[in-house]
């Protein structure tokens, strides 16, 4: 089972997934349900290691995050998502290679288009 990380941002949330292909389910189902309300949102998916820090108790009650996302892959996702369109989901390469990856495919081939 994937195990799903959520922080907030300043403007948006960050969700951290196991598997590339998760990442890419859960983006188009999170663009039909808010179809259905006549809203549309961004996305961005980018694959990479990032480091989680907990944060001690005191500060959390004190107004901290409980946990902190550290990484190159952090704002990378996040810069992939700033030119994308409301209702869009872009991606980098390094998704349609590990998704290539899970499903034992060669990486030569071309990143997946979603629409």
């Amino acid at each position: 089972q994937t195990s799903v990380i959520m922080t907030d941002l300043m403007q948006g949330f960050l969700l951290l997934f196991d598997e590339a292909e998760d990442a890419a389910a859960y983006a188009l189902a999170y663009h039909r349900a808010l179809e259905e309300l006549s809203l549309k949102a961004r996305a961005g998916l980018h694959v990479g290691e990032v480091l989680l820090r907990h944060t001690p108790e005191e500060h959390v009650a004190r107004g901290a995050k409980p946990l902190e996302v550290d990484g190159l892959a952090k704002p990378i996702a996040a810069r992939v998502m700033s030119v994308a369109q409301g209702g869009q989901t872009l991606s980098t390469v390094a998704v349609g290679r590990a998704r290539s990856r899970d499903r034992g495919e060669s990486s030569q081939r071309r990143p997946p288009r979603w629409k």
